[in-house]
């Protein structure tokens, strides 16, 4: 008892600079700028702009600069600074959970409370602030971390071969069904992708004085059309304050 109860500040404690591994300090730092320059562009228009490169901002004129720019975050960043910080964030978890296994503590009393704190800013980030938002998804994840953290090495790998397996079968299936609902629409009684009526059109440019929800409903939740567009641009230019958080 008396080991314990003094391993317990070493523990809890911030790591001291001299025992923090740099290249992964300096890692997570890379992954953070990445992520940061992926959602940069979230922040700049709308998310039809922010998805789709041939959408372009009305009164702006794309240059070569901007392609190279949009290039650049796709190949480099997209994704691949997420997957690395969230790697990152395993391995952060592991290395206290061991810390916390040698000095003879729970590592569920510990976790609990760091991935409590985290759920809860991740909750009032994703419903006051931006949709974007992963903090509640990595504390639910940090539970599954705890849980794993002391298996073995032969049970890991069953379990990821697993959900390796569940993903692959996702992504076929997706895909299979992402091309039949292209080329056979009619299958689903849904109009052809890419082909809109003048009528239509339109009906969607005479609309484009809807706002909040009236406007996704109008643009039956497509965010590249006019009415969705014109909607979320004057909610986060002129408000209310409703209708910039229905968009966020």
């Amino acid at each position: 008892m008396t080991n314990t109860m003094s391993n317990a500040p070493s523990v809890l404690a911030p790591i001291a600079s001299s025992e923090r591994i740099r290249a992964v300090d300096i890692a997570r730092g890379l992954a953070l700028l990445g992520i940061l320059l992926v959602n940069a562009r979230f922040f700049f228009g709308t998310l039809a702009v922010a998805l789709y490169p041939e959408e372009i901002p009305v009164g702006l004129t794309p240059t070569y600069t901007d392609f190279a720019a949009w290039s650049f975050v796709e190949f480099f960043c997209t994704y691949k600074c997420m997957s690395l910080f969230s790697l990152l964030f395993g391995f952060g978890i592991a290395m206290q959970v061991d810390r916390l296994v040698r000095a003879g503590q729970s590592r569920w009393s510990f976790g609990a409370r760091r991935l409590g704190v985290l759920f809860f800013i991740g909750v009032l980030h994703g419903t006051l602030i931006w949709y974007g938002d992963i903090l509640t998804l990595y504390a639910i994840l940090g539970v599954i971390v705890l849980a794993a953290a002391t298996l073995s090495a032969k049970a890991l790998l069953r379990a990821i071969a697993v959900i390796v397996g569940v993903l692959v079968f996702l992504t076929i299936a997706g895909s299979v069904l992402g091309y039949i609902g292209s080329t056979y629409p009619e299958w689903f009684e849904l109009p052809p992708i890419g082909e809109t009526s003048v009528d239509t059109a339109a009906s969607m440019d005479l609309r484009t004085d809807l706002r909040g929800f009236a406007a996704m409903k109008e643009a039956g939740g497509d965010i590249r059309s006019p009415v969705w567009r014109a909607a979320e641009t004057a909610a986060f230019r002129d408000g209310p304050y409703l209708d910039a958080l229905l968009f966020r």
